[in-house]
Formats: structure tokens, C-alpha cells, sequence
């Protein structure tokens, strides 16, 4: 009863509160895709209205913190909405709780990318096509959106623009002091888990003598492809932080997962892959002409094994003890061909 009150109290009181911009993320996470724009902000307003699935804890003298306890509640709050601005990190607009405003039909709702792989097969078939903007990062997800909006006839704007999630880090040496070895960081919802991969993958890193940090997605822990009693049970190190700070690693164990790109940005040198089972929340994705981004670049800036070849995996890891980071090197000609794929302004 209390936490319905709670709810009802919210409710209220947002819904009574003036609101030019409400930045609305899931969690932690996808907050942090949402912060070059939210920093911005600050200042121009005497507080911003952050809306998530659930509490983050945000500094109380600049954010209202919109949390409530019920899902009613919260879809309650969006279609009874009245602001200007919505900017989101979460897609699937109208889909969800996530609703458009039956009150104020003028606002404009915001997509901000946060991550640079496909829109068409990394994303349900209609995860953008409620909104009124989608950010594009890359030059396929430029094409893909407006293969998206041709589709479905919709009117959305698509507006290039730099993954600003990435703007605090400059072009990096690959600086080998102090640093940890290996990031070993999946998405969800492909076998990389189940499939025991990543248990073969650490045990050959520490048979070796390196260090690694295991990164699962939250959805990993959602979905029960691992859980943290697995993780101590197995004395694994693994980090759970809002961000992953990409500077401190030395090297990249990834499947499909858009950090490889992130890596490749970052640090200039080859991500290290696993052929799992691919991540494909949207099964008619071949229907558009574009090929995704995570495939049509994988071989060009990653390294590639097999689900079980794992002899050519130890070579590599006994070349990197050696010193030897040739295969590691993105060449001249593959820098120069993406500097026209991924937006810098």
C-alpha cells in the first residue's frame, strides 16, 4: 500500500511539474548514452527530469528522478505526459510502457543510439518507427533508417551525428603498462554462455598468465544465460559498472556485440571474436538490401574464431606473450575507409 501511494504521489507532482526535456533510460546503463546530452542541459534548466525502470540514485540538486514502483504508473505517466522534448536511449516507443502522450500530441520524441551495430537486425522490426528523430552513428545505420522509414511510410527525422558516447576518449596508442590484459565482453542472447565458450576462453587467458576483466550485458543476467552464483561458484573476475572504461584493457574478446566497434574506435587495434550464434532480434532483417554493419565489417577490423577452434586462439595468445601484434593491426586502407563510415561531427 505504501509503495502504491508513493506511486500515486509521483504521479501528481510530476504530472503538475513544468517539463521542457525528460530524458527517460531503462537503468544505469543506458544512462550513460544519454549523458553528453543530459551535460549539455545542465545549467540551461534549474533541473532535468530523468525517468527510468528503476532508481538510480541521481544527484537530487540537478535531476528530478522519476521512478515508479508499478508499470501501471509509469505507463500511466508517459500517456499523460506534458513536455517538449523526450530524448531515449531505449527503443520501442508505443511497443512497451514506453507510451506517446494522449495529452500533448506535439512532443517530439528523441532517439539516441547506444551502440553502432544495425538497426535492422540488432533491433525488433519496430523499434524506431514511433519516433520523430533516430540518431544515426554510421553511415549504414544512416541507410538502414531510411530503408526503415520507406517501409513503414513514417515521416521520421534521421540526423547524422558522432556517437558521443565515445567523446571523452581521443585515438589511443595501444599503451601496454598498467593496463589489464583482457576485456572479455559478450552481448545477450547468443551461446556464448550457455555454450560454455567463455569458460574455455578464461581458462586458456589464465593458463597463460593474464589478466582479464568478464563483462556480461545486463540482459545476460536477465534472460539467465549466467547468474552472479555461477560467476563466484567458478571464482571468476567479472565487473557489473555502469561503464566500461575501454582505456584500461590492452585487448577485446567480444561475439556480436557493438563494443567491438566501440574497441576498434577507441584503441586502433583488432577486437578478438567468437563465431557464436548471432544476436538477431529482428528475423526478416536480409529483407533489406543494406548489409548490416556487424557483418559486412567483422573481417575487415577483428580477428575471427570459430565456436571450438580454440588451438588458433591459443597461437594468438602465445604471439601477444611474444610480443608479436601483427595480426592485431588495422591496416592504413581500413583506417582511411572508415573515417567515411563513422560520423565525427
Amino acid at each position: 500500500m505504501i509503495k502504491i501511494l508513493e506511486d500515486i504521489i509521483n504521479l501528481v507532482f510530476f504530472s503538475l511539474t513544468k517539463k521542457e526535456k525528460i530524458f527517460f533510460c531503462e537503468n544505469s546503463y543506458t544512462l550513460e548514452y544519454l549523458k553528453p546530452i543530459i551535460e549539455k542541459q545542465l545549467g540551461k534548466n534549474k533541473k532535468l527530469f530523468i525517468i527510468s525502470y528503476v532508481k538510480i540514485n541521481l544527484d537530487k540538486k540537478n535531476f528530478n528522478e522519476i521512478y515508479f514502483n508499478y508499470n501501471f504508473f509509469l505507463e500511466l505517466f508517459f500517456l499523460i505526459l506534458n513536455s517538449n522534448y523526450v530524448y531515449s536511449s531505449t527503443p520501442g516507443l508505443g511497443t512497451n510502457y514506453f507510451k506517446r502522450s494522449l495529452i500533448k500530441k506535439s512532443i517530439k520524441y528523441i532517439y539516441i543510439q547506444h551502440s553502432n551495430i544495425s538497426l535492422t537486425m540488432g533491433y525488433h522490426h519496430n523499434a524506431f518507427i514511433n519516433f520523430d528523430a533516430v540518431q544515426a552513428v554510421n553511415s549504414y545505420q544512416y541507410n538502414e533508417a531510411k530503408l526503415i522509414r520507406d517501409k513503414y511510410q513514417k515521416k521520421f527525422k534521421i540526423f547524422k551525428s558522432k556517437y558521443l558516447f565515445l567523446k571523452d576518449y581521443k585515438y589511443l596508442n595501444n599503451n601496454i603498462s598498467n593496463s589489464i590484459d583482457f576485456l572479455i565482453a559478450p552481448t545477450w542472447n547468443t551461446n556464448f554462455f550457455t555454450g560454455g565458450i567463455y569458460l574455455k576462453i578464461i581458462n586458456e587467458i589464465k593458463r597463460n598468465n593474464f589478466s582479464y576483466v568478464l563483462r556480461p550485458h545486463p540482459m545476460s543476467f536477465k534472460k539467465k544465460e549466467i547468474t552472479y552464483e555461477e560467476l563466484k561458484k567458478k571464482d571468476i573476475f567479472y565487473d557489473i559498472d555502469s561503464r566500461a572504461d575501454l582505456k584500461k584493457f590492452r585487448f577485446l574478446i567480444s561475439d556480436w556485440s557493438g563494443i567491438f566497434l566501440e574497441f576498434f574506435l577507441v584503441k586502433g587495434v583488432k577486437p578478438i571474436l567468437f563465431e557464436t550464434t548471432p544476436k538477431i532480434l529482428n528475423k526478416n532483417f536480409d529483407q533489406y538490401v543494406k548489409k548490416p554493419i556487424e557483418i559486412d565489417l567483422r573481417k575487415e577490423i577483428s580477428i575471427i574464431f570459430d565456436n571450438g577452434n580454440y588451438g588458433e586462439f591459443i597461437k594468438l595468445l602465445n604471439d601477444i606473450k611474444d610480443k608479436k601484434f601483427d595480426k592485431l593491426k588495422i591496416s592504413d586502407f581500413i583506417k582511411n575507409k572508415c573515417k567515411f563510415i563513422f560520423y565525427e561531427s
